[in-house]
């Protein structure tokens, strides 16, 4: 479920959130068709989440096995407000790490 716009501080941090969000729904849709992803040749089992499972909160992480590791930096202000403390530029660059690999290219060794 992805978070609400009156979470985030303002918009741009509503639409830093939404940058990421794109980025980690299309890589969801290759898992989902079957293709194989990487991350610096770890390869991903899991799902990008967009909400905390225990907190609640608005997160962009990828969640694999019983553990959520955020892919982007996120506090809360005093009125418990949202901002993005990653760039667009560094947000690009870190769903730039992913690798997505057709498994029907792959070739085996005979």
């Amino acid at each position: 479920m992805i978070a609400s716009k009156e979470l985030f501080y303002d918009d741009f941090n509503y639409k830093k959130y939404l940058y990421a969000v794109s980025f980690a729904q299309q890589i969801n849709d290759y898992l989902d068709k079957g293709f194989l992803v990487f991350e610096d040749n770890h390869r991903i089992t899991g799902r990008f989440v967009f909400e905390h499972s225990f907190y609640g909160t608005p997160i962009v992480g990828l969640k694999e096995d019983n553990s959520t590791s955020c892919v982007i930096t996120e506090s809360q202000d005093d009125d418990e407000k949202f901002y993005i403390e990653n760039s667009a530029e560094e947000i690009f660059e870190i769903f730039k790490k992913f690798n997505i690999v057709n498994p029907k290219h792959i070739e085996h060794i005979k």
